[in-house]
């Protein structure tokens, strides 16, 4: 196992510990075109399906925040490039919560 030297380890958070955690066992081939994962945009982070992968990057469908515990897939797809990096992890497929197109992610209540 890698060992991680923290500069500050005071500073962390029990959130930023487990985003270490997770990282530090990710195996990137675990995520074929497809399947789920939890995504690191712009400081938020959101539920997606890997809809393309290229040598860099995953091509990657978001989901969009619907209530405090809900998601949705939005009519228009939220489309975009992200680099190995910014997937946190891989999740189950989302579950139907409703006949409104809600979704429970039960990965995202840690983030």
């Amino acid at each position: 196992m890698e060992k991680i030297r923290l500069r500050n380890p005071n500073a962390l958070t029990e959130k930023k510990i487990l985003c270490i955690l997770e990282d530090s066992d990710f195996d990137l081939d675990e995520i074929p075109i497809g399947s789920y994962c939890i995504l690191k945009y712009d400081d938020e982070y959101y539920p997606a399906k890997i809809v393309h992968i290229n040598e860099q990057e995953y091509y990657c469908c978001t989901m969009t925040k619907s209530g405090i515990d809900h998601w949705k897939w939005p009519d228009k797809n939220d489309l975009l490039w992200s680099s190995f990096q910014d997937i946190v992890q891989k999740i189950e497929k989302p579950k139907l919560a409703n006949n409104r197109g809600a979704f429970l992610v039960p990965e995202m209540h840690k983030y």
